[in-house]
Order: structure tokens, then C-alpha cells, then sequence
């Protein structure tokens, strides 16, 4: 996938044997990098590559927004964590994404990483959802969906594996 200038967005929800599995992994490159920003800014926030991860509402909680989303057929998390390539955070970095309050942004590759080379990546969802990180949201049932967004710069994604 390759997004030059603009947004790309790949979307796939998760299969039933693939929702059960503990580690996500995949690898990505970045040929041009956006300069650093701060990824809690709404506007502010650029970055190269992000992969996320949904998770559905807890049962009995959507919003009305989110059933109408769903009801149109767009995914509409209840919960959602983000794994970065960009922005002017540490490796390692935990920030509250700036358009869902119940959202966490997880750096992974921050401004400065080397560019043109790919980079694997293996992350446990769970894991990450770890109490001292989600003060105030629930831990969630499973894995909903995934989508990697590619934004205004020219790059090349991995495949999932």
C-alpha cells in the first residue's frame, strides 16, 4: 500500500482464529517521514504510519453515534490502541489519542528512524491494555478490527502476518 500526499486507509476486520491469538505481527517501511509532532494535539498530530486496533463497545454501551456508524457499515470502537511510526514521543511513549478520549497512541518507531529499511514489529495487544495505562477503561473482549493509515507523505506498508 502506498499513500503520496494523502490519506490511505486499509481496513480488515480480524478472523475468528486470528482474534485469538496473543501477538499481532507485521513489518513497515517508511520512505519519507513527516517532520516530528506532538501526537496529542488534534491537528498536530502527523505521523508516518499507525496500525490500530479496534475494539468493539463493551455490550450495552455504544453511543447512538456508534450505532449509526455501525449501522452504515464503518467499524465504530469503543476502544482503540495505536501503534506509531512518527511523532516527537520516546519509543515506547504512551499518549491519549487526541480524537477518542478512549484511545491510547503506543510509538514504536518515533521521528528519526532510519528511513527506506523495514522494521519488523510484534506487539501484544493485551498486554498493552495493561491497568496502569487504561485508568478508566475496561479491558476488552477481543480484537475487532485493524487499519493502517498512511498520511500526506510517501510510504510503503508491510503485510500483515
Amino acid at each position: 500500500m502506498r499513500a503520496d500526499g494523502g490519506v490511505s486507509f486499509l481496513i480488515r476486520e480480524l478472523g475468528d482464529g486470528e482474534r485469538d491469538r496473543p501477538m499481532l505481527s507485521w513489518r513497515w517501511r517508511v520512505d519519507a517521514a513527516p517532520p516530528a509532532t506532538d501526537l496529542g494535539v488534534k491537528g498536530a498530530d502527523d505521523r508516518a504510519l499507525a496500525i490500530h486496533v479496534w475494539y468493539p463497545p463493551a455490550e450495552g454501551t455504544a453511543t447512538f453515534s456508534q450505532r449509526l456508524t455501525r449501522l452504515f457499515g464503518y467499524p465504530a470502537p469503543g476502544f482503540a490502541l495505536t501503534y506509531v511510526w512518527g511523532g516527537a514521543a520516546a519509543a515506547g511513549s504512551v499518549v491519549t489519542n487526541p480524537y477518542m478520549e478512549a484511545g491510547r497512541l503506543i510509538v514504536l518507531r518515533p521521528s528519526g528512524t532510519p528511513q527506506g529499511q523495514w522494521f519488523d514489529e510484534q506487539v501484544d495487544p493485551a498486554a498493552d491494555f495493561a491497568p496502569r495505562l487504561w485508568r478508566r477503561s475496561r479491558r476488552p473482549a477481543r480484537v475487532h478490527r485493524y487499519f493502517l493509515r498512511l498520511r500526506r507523505h510517501r510510504i510503503a506498508g508491510g503485510r500483515s502476518r
